[in-house]
């Protein structure tokens, strides 16, 4: 199943990097919520 954030990111037309970016995470640890290896912290919602 994919990952409900890839497929936001990837409707937006955004790459990991930038978005992570966005987000003031590293590619990987988006990498890890975008495959629910982590979950995201409440600091960075």
């Amino acid at each position: 199943m994919e990952s409900r954030i890839k497929m936001l990111r990837e409707k937006r037309g955004l790459i990991q990097e930038l978005l992570a970016v966005e987000i003031g995470v590293t590619q990987q640890m988006l990498s890890k919520y975008e495959k629910d290896i982590t979950i995201i912290k409440v600091d960075v919602l």
